[in-house]
């Protein structure tokens, strides 16, 4: 059988290709970048004690809004527009990370304590309980970000609520240039601010 002109060219294009390494070919790499929230010091001067009086201290459970819970990291675009960064994501859901961060906070001011994160299983039946309802955490790659949290501590004993507060916390922006990670530094910066109210409130004899 004899092969037509246009077959033929495609038969031999193709083989050059294999032997060229055509760019075509080749998978593409995965532009997506991963970021983390981080705990780091606010403010906290160490002189805050709550182990005496807290035989553990329990984060969660926590909530966050339902847009800010996605793998693309949302800033906003607008008085009421939030967009999603493509290619820039959480390594982690959201809401594990602000708790993740809160407690690793408190663990820098409360050492040595037990400290345990929702879902993860209590290791005492006494201490306190740290709920909250993130309201809003975003803000500009530019500009400052805006934390606004209502939270509780709980007497795990008794279930009473000790401190009920709703919290405001803004971190500007150092600078003009649109990083990411400069974006997510501010973040962090803000649940820090939060986690030494938190700690003043529950290192309070």
């Amino acid at each position: 059988m004899k092969l037509t002109h246009s077959v033929l060219f495609a038969v031999v294009g193709v083989m050059s290709c294999g032997l060229a390494g055509c760019s075509f070919l080749k998978p593409k790499a995965d532009p997506t970048q991963f970021y983390v929230l981080r705990a780091q010091s606010a403010g906290v001067d160490g002189t805050v004690s709550g182990s005496a009086s807290f035989p553990e201290i329990r984060v969660g459970p926590g909530r966050i809004p339902a847009y800010l819970d996605n793998s693309p990291i949302a800033i906003e675009n607008g008085p009421n527009r939030v967009e999603y960064l493509d290619v820039y994501h959480w390594a982690e859901p959201l809401s594990k990370g602000v708790s993740r961060v809160l407690a690793e906070n408190l663990a820098r001011t409360f050492a040595p304590i037990n400290l345990t994160v929702h879902p993860n299983p209590p290791l005492t039946d006494s201490g306190c309980e740290i709920r909250y309802t993130v309201e809003r955490l975003e803000g500009t790659l530019t500009g400052p970000v805006t934390l606004v949290v209502s939270w509780q501590v709980l007497q795990r004993s008794s279930g009473e609520v000790t401190a009920a507060k709703r919290s405001e916390y803004v971190v500007p922006a150092q600078g003009k240039a649109k990083v990411v990670s400069a974006y997510v530094e501010r973040l962090s910066a803000a649940l820090a601010l939060w986690a030494d109210d938190v700690a003043a409130t529950i290192g309070r004899p």
